[in-house]
């Protein structure tokens, strides 16, 4: 039954992508790049890419670089974040440590990277970013500046 049902998923899966406004056709892209905000590098954090196929790809970035593979061709809407940094000191609760206190709930201290900024949380999504960019079939060198 498993020799059967592999050819007709993708009998499927092609007759599917036919039917797509953005078809198949277009290819698979890959990226890579600076990130930055307003000029500023973004040094850590990801990016969600969603293709014009509607499949999302996360890429991470690392040092105020990323790369991306196997993203649809054509356009592509892209979210940002970056977390805060890890401070070294523990988070909510207390990590079996014992009971919860005034410490476990204290705010979080201030980053210990004097680089990290916040963004505006819009850029987290690529559906509210209103971040877009155009990938052509096969590499691509494309720097992202949010703003």
């Amino acid at each position: 039954m498993t020799r059967l049902l592999c050819p007709r998923l993708i009998l499927l899966a092609a007759g599917l992508c036919a039917l797509t406004p953005a078809g198949c056709s277009g290819g698979k892209a890959s990226a890579q790049g600076k990130v930055t905000f307003n000029g500023r590098t973004i040094k850590s954090g990801s990016l969600l890419f969603t293709g014009p196929d509607g499949n999302a790809i996360i890429a991470t970035i690392s040092e105020g670089r990323y790369a991306v593979y196997g993203v649809a061709a054509g356009t592509v809407k892209v979210g940002v974040s970056n977390p805060l940094p890890s401070t070294g000191v523990g988070g909510r609760g207390t990590g079996g440590r014992g009971p919860a206190g005034p410490a476990a709930q204290a705010p979080a201290p201030a980053p210990k990277d004097p680089d990290w900024f916040a963004l505006p949380e819009k850029l987290n999504s690529p559906e509210t970013s209103g971040f877009t960019v155009e990938m052509k079939s096969g590499a691509n060198d494309i720097d992202l500046d949010f703003k």
